[in-house]
């Protein structure tokens, strides 16, 4: 009996991998996962992004800084070291998950910061043509998320 290699992604964390792995992540609340798998050659990965992109005026680029840390640069990441493993673009799913509303937003008609993750998510993949297959986002409950590499099934659960 062999036993499964299991990964364990943290906010502002990226795994890829291209074996029968599961990675998993939690305390998803605001922030947003996004898993990419190219089913044809069992290739796959997923991070946990905390900020939708970097607001240049407020942060320099610091290449020391965590690559998941903003979901837009996570994206374009994940998609080159997925194609360092043998992944094809064309091939790739995405799904997305979180962008909840953990705390009540008081500026009348400004974004929740888990509704701009998710489109920043979003608008990225529609740039790169990277299909997305499903999503799981919204709401005011927190998430926690496993990801099978060898069929590239994504588990979602939901905590009250």
């Amino acid at each position: 009996m062999t036993s499964q290699l299991i990964i364990e992604v943290k906010m502002t964390e990226m795994s890829i991998s291209h074996n029968d792995a599961i990675i998993r992540s939690s305390g998803i609340g605001s922030c947003v996962v996004v898993t990419m798998y190219d089913p044809v050659n069992r290739v796959g990965g997923l991070f946990h992004a905390i900020l939708p992109q970097r607001v240049d005026y407020l942060t320099a680029k610091d290449e020391e800084e965590p690559n998941a840390k903003y979901a837009d640069e996570a994206i374009v990441t994940m998609l080159k070291e997925l194609q360092k493993l043998g992944a094809n673009k064309a091939d790739i799913r995405a799904k997305i998950i979180g962008g909840a509303e953990m705390f009540k937003n008081f500026a009348t008609g400004a974004a929740s910061i888990g509704s701009q993750n998710v489109e920043s998510a979003k608008k990225k993949l529609a740039e790169l043509q990277i299909n997305l297959e499903s999503e799981d986002t919204g709401g005011t409950i927190g998430r926690s998320v496993e990801f099978t590499l060898v069929n590239g099934l994504v588990t979602v659960n939901t905590k009250m």
